[in-house]
């Protein structure tokens, strides 16, 4: 049992790889890119322009509306940063390093897209990725897509509570302090 479910999640692994690998192929691509676009915050599968860069990937329900998702995301903020870490690391830049995220709007924000079903997806991370364009804040697209495709399953939980952990935790920031000689 335990080899078959590693099974698949290697197999969502690969597939979430190669799909980040065309993504990146595209990247100076305006054409591909535009046609990503038109994937942006709307149900995934309805935007037939994507479909030449996208349909060779939609091979499973939820994993190909993933698939779309992620595409349309990377259209329109097509910035990748394999280190930028989880979702929740990434919003987090969005409140400065010394503030605390309690209260902010974007931890309402955060909150809505953490408590979001699958079927909700598709408009709530748009709004979030706009906010993280506006900023220039890169996306780890193949972590995200990996965390993606367990948003359906048990892995859904240990996706959640890691993005809020790299969301609620404080960044590093050293302060210095500096003496004065007599």
């Amino acid at each position: 049992m335990e080899s078959s479910g590693r099974n698949a999640s290697e197999k969502k692994e690969g597939k979430a790889g190669r799909l980040v690998e065309r993504l990146l192929s595209w990247k100076e691509d305006l054409g591909a890119l535009a046609a990503l676009r038109r994937g942006w915050g709307k149900e995934p599968g309805t935007a037939p322009e994507m479909f030449p860069y996208v349909a060779s990937f939609d091979d499973s329900r939820w994993e190909g509306e993933v698939v779309y998702i992620v595409a349309g995301l990377f259209g329109m903020w097509p910035q990748h940063d394999p280190s930028s870490g989880s979702f929740g690391a990434s919003m987090r830049r969005l409140v400065e390093p010394e503030e605390d995220v309690q209260g902010t709007s974007v931890e309402k924000r955060f909150l809505s897209l953490l408590d979001a079903d699958a079927g909700e997806l598709y408009q709530a991370l748009p709004r979030m990725v706009g906010l993280l364009k506006a900023k220039e804040v890169p996306l780890n697209y193949l972590l995200l897509t990996q965390h993606l495709f367990h948003w359906k399953d048990a892995g859904i939980h240990n996706v959640r509570r890691r993005w809020a952990v790299d969301f609620w935790r404080r960044p590093f920031t050293r302060s210095v302090e500096t003496t004065k000689e007599d």
